[in-house]
């Protein structure tokens, strides 16, 4: 039995279906979704359309990330999200999303033991106690998670990075962000768990993606309006494969914290971010050169 395993799909539709889809292919039976589904991209109805049609098609297990904590906390009064960079981009996801989306997010926990094929695994969107871990290989960090997880094998998203990871008998699986990896740039990435008679396997994939549909949707839907320079620093994020919106954020912390408009443009200045679609989508054009069309088939580990 073949399973794939998603995080921070973040909203990008098109490369979680492209993800879904090359899953598909390789004989995918079952779907792990591992949190932070939307938030950071245009109509995000149609990621979540694409989530609930896998739950009717597939077994599905999934975990809430800390985006729909923020979404289910301004529907109960606990966070206010308004118009601009701060937490315009949460705006724009929140009205477009409907009750079936609320109720899917209240009903999910952050954390998950589940049992596949025999095989008892923990998933989380980062770690049993937190939404909001990041923990990546060559971390101090991450040896306390391997001393606490109570199976041989943690399933988490959240860092955006995709890496496995053993200490001892145990493993870590990150599948990588689907919508907004890291170090990468033109695919977006997941992981594929095969359970056979000799063990646990993994091959982890990154799935070529066109991102200039992308960036033309990020403008014409309103989020860019809507979300100011947040949704900007999220396309550059893609398009370079690195953390532009926390570099944007604490850019913009270390100013006071003032959370004005003239701050945040002013930052995404000192840090040469693309700002206007021309300028994004001639930066893609120069990423394209040096991408590889193909998607390459990988090579499958053994876990255990």
């Amino acid at each position: 039995m073949r399973a794939a395993v998603l995080g921070d799909i973040h909203g990008n539709y098109r490369a979680f279906r492209a993800c879904v889809e090359d899953a598909r292919n390789l004989g995918a039976e079952c779907f792990v979704l591992l949190g932070d589904f939307v938030t950071d991209f245009s109509y995000p109805e149609r990621t979540m359309d694409l989530i609930h049609s896998l739950r009717k098609q597939y077994p599905c297990y999934a975990v809430r990330g800390n985006r729909e904590r923020y979404l289910l906390e301004h529907r109960e009064g606990k966070a206010e999200f308004v118009p601009g960079s701060k937490t315009g981009s949460l705006l724009y996801t929140y009205e477009r999303l409907r009750e079936k989306d609320f109720t899917f997010f209240a009903e999910i926990p952050i954390y998950d033991r589940v049992t596949l094929q025999g095989v008892p695994m923990e998933i989380a969107h980062a770690e049993k106690d937190s939404d909001s871990l990041v923990f990546q290989p060559g971390e101090e960090r991450i040896q306390d998670i391997f001393r606490s997880m109570e199976t041989k094998l943690l399933l988490t998203a959240h860092s955006h990075l995709q890496y496995i990871q053993r200490y001892a008998d145990k493993v870590i699986l990150n599948p990588g962000a689907a919508g907004v990896p890291m170090r990468m740039v033109g695919k977006c990435p997941y992981a594929l768990l095969e359970f056979s008679a000799n063990g646990v396997s993994c091959l982890l994939r990154q799935v070529p993606v066109d991102l200039e549909p992308i960036i033309r949707e990020q403008f014409d839907s309103g989020l860019v309006q809507e979300g100011g320079y947040w949704a900007i620093a999220i396309l550059n994020n893609l398009l370079t494969g690195r953390n532009r919106t926390i570099a944007i954020l604490n850019r913009v912390l270390e100013q006071n914290g003032a959370f004005r408009e003239e701050v945040w443009e002013r930052s995404a200045r000192e840090l040469s971010l693309a700002v206007t679609m021309e300028e994004l989508l001639a930066l893609w054009e120069r990423q394209k050169q040096s991408q590889s069309p193909e998607n390459e088939p990988g090579q499958w580990q053994v876990l255990f």
